[in-house]
Parts: C-alpha cells; structure tokens; sequence
C-alpha cells in the first residue's frame, strides 16, 4: 500500500475534521472572549506605539521593548493584520489556537502508535474550554511546542544526534515565548521520559555513550531555554506566590471537569463524558503500571511506563502548584489540562481492539459537534450585541476615551431568567474600537502586568484610577468608577461612555456611579434591541477627541501643535 492511502486510511478521519472545523471557525469567527479583543488592541499598538500621529494612546501606553513570554500572539497577529481585517485576524488566530495543538499532538501520537493517531480528535473538545474563551491565546499556542517537543523526544531517542538536540532546543525556546506553562509541562514530561529510559536501560545492562547519548542530547537543548526561562523569573521577582484553590477543592474540580464547563451550570453532559474517559484512562494506566512495577528495576521497562509515570507526575503537579506566582494567576487551570492531554499518548497504547477505535472515534467527533453547537447557541446571542460595535465606530472621532459600563452581570431570556456564559466579554469587548483612529478604552487590566508588551505609563493605571483596583487584582468586578480622580489625576477626560445591557437590581456589575456619570451626557447610538447605548459627555475639559464629521473632513491635521507638546512633556516626565 502506497504512503498517501496509508495515510488517508489511518488519519483521513482527523484530517478531514481538523480542516473542516478550522474552515467553520475562520469563517463564522472570531468568537467573543475575554481577553481576545486586548491582545487584538496590543498587537495593533505595536506598530504605531509613541508616533505623533497616535498622541493618546502613546500619552497612555508605552511598549515594553524586552522579549516577554507573551510574544507568539503578537506576532502572528502582527503579521495577519498586514493582509486581513482585524476580526478576521482574530478568527484565523482563534483557528490555529484550537487546532495546532492538536495536530501536534496527533504528530506526537503517530510516533507512538500510529494506528491511534487518530485520538488526537479528543483533543480538539478538550482545547475549547474555559481558558480559550478567558482569551489565554499565548497558552493556548504553547500546547502545541509543547506536543512537538515530546514527538521530536521520541525521534531523538532511537537517534541521538547533535542537530536534533539543537533544533529540539529551538522548539522549548519558541514554546517558552508564547507561554512559560507550556515550556515547564514539556520540561517535566522530558525529565520523566528520560530518567525512566536510563534507569532501565541501565538496569539492562547498557553503559557508554549508548546509555548516555540521548540524556546529554535533551541536557544540552534544556540549556538553550533555561536561560532566558530564568531571566524572565529574575523580572518577575517579588510578586506574590499563593497556593489558591485547596488541595480538595482541586480534586473536585478536576474530578468534575469545572474547566469544561464553558456555558452555564446545568450544561453538564461533555464535562461529565470527558471525565469519565479521562478516569477510565488513568485507573488503566495506573493498573497497567502496577502490573509492570518490576520491569523498569529489570531493565524492561517499555516507552509506555514512560508516559504512564508521566500522566502521574502530572496529575501530582495539578496538586501542588501555586495558583499565583510570577505576577500571573489560574496556574492552577492551566496545569490541569495537561493530564487530560497527556491521557491521549497513554491511551495510544492502551487501545488495541478495531471496534473500541470505531466507537470512540464516534464519540469524539460527538463530543466536538456537541460542544461547538452549544457554544455557537450562546455566541449568537453574545454577537448579536457586539454587532453594535460597528455602528458605535462611525459616531466617535479620533483622540477619543471610551469608558465602558456593564450594566448586568449575565445574559437574560425572554423572562428575566439569566443564562450566564461563564464569562464576561463586553467590558474587553470595547477595546476593539482602540483599532482606528487613536482611541483609548478606559478597561485594560492587561497593560498593568509587566508579562505583556503593551503597558500603562507611570500615572496612567486606568484600573488603579478609575475603579480603585489594587494591584494584581484578578477579579474584574467593578463597583465604583471615579471618573473625577481620573481627569484630574491625568488631564484626559472620559469622552465617551458605552454601557452594555439594563440596569438590575442587587447587580454586583453594575456600580451606583454610573448614573452620576451619565446625568450631564447626551446619548447618541442605542441598539434596535436597546442593550447597548452610547453616550457623549458633556464637560468642559479641553478634550484632543473629534467629531466623527469633522475627523473623515480633515482627519490628522486637527492635530493641534498643543497636544503634540503635551505629549512630548509627558514622554520627558
């Protein structure tokens, strides 16, 4: 049989999938997350951050000028931006996000079984969760160095060569600058693999460079990284550490699949059914483990001991690292995702039987046209208000502050019931209007970390100034909103103010200020359903912000000679 029906007959089921399912998100995309339409804002004010022609947002914003581990998304949206539109940018990143893991990790799986190659499906319903609609794309990118890093371990280990130790080495520098959780996962799991192998190999007898050559292979490409790993921790020396959630807190999440439950509450079928699988394999594994324990001290230990003793080291990670640390938080979601993960190489050699491989072959696909039409249900009614971001664009000119107000915490049916999504994308969601016309949206709890390329100026904290934020807060619950101290605290004043859905009672969303905000302002847009409102204020405070009119009449030359001073003082001070 030649390679390509080799090819289509063991993987044209995940083939087929991963391009149709990229084909539906680029085309119906970009779904609406928390942080997506900040990173969409960032990676645009990188191209034109301190220029003249863009005075309030370099008066507001200034660039970190250092590698940071944050760096993949940036790029790759720099560079789609140079030939698409922004959402559609978004849409094309948000597609790589979900499937490049997963063909990596179906990579990965083909050096190990190739016959079940094909449970890299499984992959794609557990990408989708709780983490990708927070809008962590940087995560998201490093599972996919990650998975390459463990399939070029396996080709590394029957050929030890300097090129390939090197080139692994490249992988765990690229892992680590889109996200250090994906360069520390793939550490570990090369730690384990490689003492396992050396710990039976010689228990087997093997001595010399036959024992010794892959070990000082993934020894010198861990030297490549770890560098720059410690640099990056140097830098971030002295935020807090917090262990968060209890240790039974963290069973029961992991037990219960809380990550995947992206939706609402009483959506527990996919969560339940993937925790139930990932059980299934671990109490597998672990029986299998226990069956072979005398192996590795007898020198025959297999490439599945390995990784089974590796989904233990992960599981037993989950449990002990610290939630914040290194001035970022949910460490803890993050690393319980890779032993769901991780499960699928272990189950590559579990599985053995042709109707199992049919069956589940079923349920993954599934669990994935379950999972997206769940999410599109909800994503339609979340779209449907965010489509009034393109006619709130056309009423507001240039040089223009736009505060955003939630009104409500959750979406609400027909009856008041509300119908939470699990997250909360339309304070962020404003941010898409800092695309044109050198606008500022006053909510950007991302420029105040110093692991993002884009950062508030000394001062300028809109987080700390206008909603009394501490610093390092993780919720973003705002209670109050004291635009006064942020005029007279910058000398910027709140042009705009866009609030979204309708004031409830007892809403912890919405704060009491927003009436005071808005009792001396003119509304100027209100959607056909009247969830979403603009409004110009009214203030006498000198103001670099345009008409709509009169910036499409003469556009850049209303740039007076008084606000490019004021904004070479600030740059002095």
């Amino acid at each position: 049989m030649n390679l390509p029906d080799t090819l289509l007959r063991r993987h044209g089921l995940f083939l087929a999938v991963v391009v149709v399912y990229a084909a539906v998100l680029i085309t119906l995309g970009p779904l609406a997350t928390n942080d997506g339409p900040i990173h969409l804002s960032f990676a645009d004010m990188l191209g034109h951050i301190g220029d003249a022609d863009w005075p309030l947002q370099s008066q507001m914003f200034m660039s970190a000028d250092t590698l940071q581990p944050n760096m993949a998304t940036y790029a790759i949206l720099q560079a789609l931006m140079l030939v698409v539109e922004p959402s559609r940018a978004e849409a094309i990143l948000q597609a790589l996000c979900l499937v490049s893991p997963a063909v990596a990790a179906w990579y990965t799986l083909r050096k190990i079984n190739p016959d079940n190659a094909w449970l890299a499906l499984f992959a794609l319903p557990l990408l989708a969760n709780q983490l990708f609609f927070l809008g962590l794309y940087n995560f998201l990118f490093s599972l996919a160095g990650f998975f390459l890093a463990i399939g070029w371990y396996l080709d590394l280990r029957t050929h030890p060569r300097l090129w390939r130790a090197l080139l692994l080495g490249v992988m765990l520098v690229v892992t680590l600058l889109s996200h250090a959780a994906g360069f520390v996962m793939a550490a570990l799991a090369l730690f384990a693999l490689e003492a396992v192998r050396l710990l039976s190999d010689w228990q087997a007898g093997l001595r010399g460079r036959a024992l010794w050559a892959t070990s000082v292979c993934v020894a010198l490409a861990l030297c490549l990284p770890l560098p720059l790993m410690a640099w990056f921790a140097l830098r971030q020396h002295g935020y807090p550490t917090e262990y968060g959630p209890g240790l039974h807190e963290r069973v029961l999440a992991m037990a219960r699949g809380k990550l995947f439950r992206l939706q609402s509450g009483d959506n527990l079928t996919l969560p339940y059914a993937l925790m139930i699988l990932m059980a299934i394999t671990l109490l597998t594994t672990v029986y299998k483990i226990w069956q072979e324990r005398h192996h590795l001290l007898q020198g025959k230990a297999t490439l599945f001991t390995g990784l089974g003793l590796t989904l233990v080291l992960f599981y037993g990670f989950c449990l002990i690292v610290p939630d914040i640390s290194g001035g970022g938080w949910t460490h803890f979601l993050r690393a319980e995702l890779f032993p769901m993960l991780w499960a699928l190489p272990c189950a590559a050699l579990l599985i053995n039987q042709q109707w199992l491989r049919r069956g589940l072959a079923v349920v993954a696909v599934g669990m994935l046209v379950m999972q997206f039409s769940q999410t599109w249900a909800v994503q339609g009614e979340v779209r449907q208000q965010l489509t009034a971001l393109s006619a709130m664009d056309k009423q507001i000119g240039a040089h223009c502050t736009v505060l955003p107000v939630v009104e409500s915490s959750a979406q609400y049916d027909d009856k008041g019931r509300p119908r939470p999504v699990g997250y909360q994308p339309f304070l962020q969601a404003t941010n898409r209007l800092e695309l044109d016309q050198d606008r500022v949206v006053l909510f950007n709890f991302l420029a105040r970390l110093s692991v993002y390329p884009i950062r508030f100026r000394p001062g300028y904290d809109t987080q700390e100034l206008l909603y009394h934020w501490e610093p390092q807060r993780k919720l973003i619950d705002v209670h109050q909103l004291d635009v006064d101290r942020f005029e007279q605290k910058t000398g910027i004043p709140v042009d705009y103010v866009v609030v979204w859905g309708e004031q409830r009672a007892n809403d912890p969303v919405s704060p009491p200020d927003t009436r005071h905000i808005l009792s001396n302002a003119s509304l100027v847009y209100e959607s056909a359903d009247q969830q979403v409102r603009l409004y110009r204020r009214n203030q006498d405070m000198p103001t670099m912000c345009t008409s709509q009119a009169s910036h499409i009449a003469s556009g850049s030359k209303l740039q007076s000679a008084a606000i490019k001073d004021r904004l070479r003082r600030d740059q002095l001070n």
